[in-house]
């Protein structure tokens, strides 16, 4: 049998490895503040501008003519310090266009238009995490690579999970707890004793850890989503036999029921279009406000949250992944201010009886927010040229803290991928 040694994954494999660290850029920014568009001065757009250009002269380091995929790692220390998406979009837009300082001298100004992006539009996988910074100021950490052989990774990792029986490590199961049932014991108890009140909150908070982390978007999932077609052995492009039958793989829904995967909880429809936007923040509103009165347990949050953002869009569509999320999260903001840290979620009844138990002074650090989502991605399904196919769709799900402590999706690519020279037919 003859094999396309273009399309083999044996072959694409060690090329993949063998490229996708020369596509990588990673600069590290470290300022007293870290700014919003708002709160921007010239002088911190100009020092963040010129050591972005330095640090891309050292690296040799051009403009990427390219989509990206960009990971961005937020860490805090300041007060009264800005939430997560208003930062992401003020240092998204710095790493594009240069803005001078009109203040400094012509020789002390970046002689470049573009740093390293020319576009935010090229970003078609975005990734931000919210963290308190263990340095003595605020940093903001970029990861910049290639869209295209990301995307071949992850075609790669589904090959891989198709043939390989060989399951991934980290926590990537449904997890079982009866906190939700002693939360509901708890709360039809006629008891308003401070330790009642205590033990229903932890109770309360177990509950939302466990339903945010069993019904949250597995990494696994969002591989099939890319490619939702079975790979054949040894050619990535070929489909299985029992695939060829397109007409499921035409209707989202249809492709989530098709492969069984988790489910997305809100589809907000079609990317607004001028004068729309009031309407779409409406219908965002309306169906987190639904949601929430159906589970009224996971009000008030006690327990720290992520979001995943899917979106499909038309061809002709210009809209950025990172406005894109900031006009979610802000809508989202009015009924959901979940906590930044377990400390930071205790509720003023279980300080109290925490204080009378065990005679200690809880304080919560004023250099880092006491809520706001403390992470979030947004990814680009191919493009589609037929307007009815665009969709936002959209996860809440925890993050970072107890057994919701998964890995981010790039970190679960490049694990597999990895794994690939162990357990894959290679050896």
């Amino acid at each position: 049998m003859e094999i396309n040694l273009l399309n083999n994954p044996k072959c694409i494999y060690p090329r993949n490895k063998k490229n996708f660290p020369k596509t990588i850029f990673e600069f590290v920014f470290e300022s007293p503040e870290l700014k919003t568009k708002r709160s921007n001065t010239s002088s911190h757009v100009c020092d963040f501008q010129k050591k972005l250009a330095e640090e891309m002269l050292v690296k040799n380091r051009r403009t990427y003519k390219n989509d990206v995929a960009v990971i961005i790692d937020i860490f805090i220390k300041q007060v009264n310090a800005p939430q997560i998406h208003s930062i992401a979009k003020n240092y998204i837009d710095l790493i594009c266009e240069t803005k001078p300082d009109p203040e400094t001298k012509p020789d002390s100004e970046i002689f470049r238009r573009h740093l390293i992006l020319n576009d935010d539009l090229q970003i078609k996988y975005l990734s931000v995490s919210y963290n308190e910074s263990n340095e003595e100021t605020s940093v903001i950490k970029f990861k910049v690579f290639s869209y295209h052989i990301f995307k071949e990774r992850i075609h790669l990792v589904k090959w891989f999970n198709t043939y390989s029986h060989q399951e991934p490590n980290g926590i990537d199961e449904y997890i079982h707890d009866d906190s939700m049932s002693e939360y509901q014991a708890q709360e039809a108890l006629d008891n308003d004793s401070l330790e009642s009140k205590y033990w229903k909150l932890w109770h309360q908070r177990n509950a939302q850890i466990t339903y945010l982390h069993n019904n949250r978007i597995k990494n696994k999932s969002i591989a099939d989503i890319f490619y939702p077609k079975s790979p054949s052995q040894n050619n990535l492009n070929k489909f299985l036999i029992d695939d060829l039958d397109n007409s499921k793989y035409n209707n989202f829904d249809d492709i989530i029921l098709q492969l069984n995967l988790d489910y997305f909880q809100f589809n907000f429809g079609p990317l607004p279009k001028e004068g729309e936007r009031k309407s779409y923040e409406k219908t965002i509103k309306d169906q987190v406000k639904n949601y929430l009165k159906e589970r009224a347990f996971l009000n008030p949050p006690l327990t720290s949250f992520g979001i995943t953002i899917l979106v499909k869009k038309v061809v002709t569509s210009k809209k950025d992944l990172d406005n894109i999320a900031k006009e979610i999260i802000e809508a989202i903001g009015e009924f959901l201010n979940p906590p930044t840290d377990q400390l930071n979620s205790l509720q003023n009844e279980e300080i109290q009886f925490m204080n009378q138990r065990y005679e200690i002074d809880f304080t919560k650090n004023k250099k880092f927010p006491n809520v706001g989502f403390i992470g979030y991605q947004v990814l680009y399904l191919p493009t589609s040229p037929n307007e009815i196919d665009e969709f936002v769709r959209l996860n809440i799900h925890g993050f970072k803290h107890g057994l919701s402590n998964c890995e981010t999706f790039p970190d679960y690519i490049d694990g597999r991928f990895n794994e690939i020279s162990k357990y894959g037919q290679f050896r």
